[in-house]
């Protein structure tokens, strides 16, 4: 079993940084796949409700905690424009979700692009 808290989200300049802590609540060492979606909220354009951007495999022993650290560039909220012919990124809200697949959300933010 594994428990993830404390979500922490910061953007400097292009960059966005996504902090997760994971622990290892079982009785025996074991693996689990963190997954970062993100779902824009106030897009102009119909978009997946969630897109994954990134994952990482973690081991971790019986009662271990990590951070587990996610950048993400401008590009991972960006949408494809036929318009333009180019990747455009919207500004507005978008939210940071954190799991253990699509379905099984466990981590949300909200954050301003």
């Amino acid at each position: 079993d594994f428990k993830y808290s404390k979500l922490k989200v910061s953007t400097k300049k292009n960059t966005t940084n996504v902090c997760v802590k994971i622990e290892n609540t079982g009785t025996s060492d074991g693996a689990d796949v963190i997954q970062l979606y993100i779902r824009d909220l106030e897009s102009s354009v119909d978009r997946p409700l969630k897109e994954l951007k990134a994952f990482k495999k973690v081991y971790l022993k019986k009662g271990e905690k990590k951070t587990i650290e996610f950048k993400l560039t401008e590009r991972a909220f960006a949408f494809w424009d036929d318009v333009s012919k180019a990747w455009k990124v919207e500004s507005g809200e978008f939210e940071i979700l954190i799991g253990k697949s699509s379905s099984d959300i466990i981590l949300k933010k909200i954050i301003k692009i």
